[in-house]
């Protein structure tokens, strides 16, 4: 390997470093709070070397983001691999493939529950929908709670609609799936305290739960057999 390209791996190494640094320390404080001389201590370098790479603290706060959404899709888009057409089957898998990656990567997580709530929600949004290659519809002043164009595109491609209940969309279902997960999984992550490390110990539980709400929706959306 030349000398040139050794420095371009040490370069995107150093930046790794700095992000997972910060990473943690944003997802573990707040914005105005996290430290820079915290993150440059635990990641190894320079105050100097973090500027160099990320300009200030604002982009490199805007870094993380970007590099905690990115992992998360990208660990999800190569294990999303469906063996049947059923609707409630891939939804149920591609649960199970998200709270893998939560167990794997809880400080990651941390991260993505704070952004998810935060005020740059809907450029988190726009930023999935690039991600997965949905593209981005017109902006209204509604939030996009459930993102159900992305579901769609990821979960209800070749889905078996021969099951389905006349005048029932895929889209509605995803969306109403979408509502009562998202409610659910607040609901158990606040009776951990919203600890990503507690609620890693307890994923199966939220599972549970999950299947049974998925169970619920598809008595009303399967045609009786």
């Amino acid at each position: 390997m030349n000398n040139r390209a050794t420095e371009i791996d040490e370069s995107a190494d150093l930046k790794e470093q700095i992000l997972l640094a910060a990473i943690e320390e944003f997802g573990r404080r707040s914005y105005s709070a996290a430290s820079t001389n915290a993150i440059v201590q635990k990641a190894g370098v320079s105050k100097g070397l973090l500027f160099h790479y990320f300009g200030n603290k604002e982009k490199l706060y805007h870094a993380c983001a970007e590099y905690v959404f990115e992992q998360i899709w990208l660990y999800v888009k190569e294990r999303l691999v469906f063996d049947d057409s059923d609707i409630f089957s891939r939804v149920r898998h591609s649960l199970r493939v998200k709270m893998d990656f939560y167990k794997d990567n809880p400080i990651l997580m941390e991260l993505a529950n704070k952004l998810w709530d935060s005020p740059d929600r809907q450029d988190i949004e726009k930023q999935i929908r690039r991600l997965s290659g949905v593209a981005q519809p017109e902006l209204t002043s509604e939030p996009l709670e459930t993102l159900t164009d992305v579901s769609v595109h990821i979960l209800g491609n070749d889905v078996d609609v021969g099951k389905i209940n006349e005048g029932v969309e895929i889209e509605r279902v995803l969306d109403y799936l979408g509502l009562l997960l998202n409610a659910s999984w607040n609901r158990f992550s606040d009776m951990h305290g919203n600890d990503p490390y507690r609620i890693s110990d307890h994923m199966d539980e939220y599972l549970v739960e999950a299947d049974s709400i998925l169970d619920i929706i598809k008595w009303g959306v399967y045609k009786a057999k």
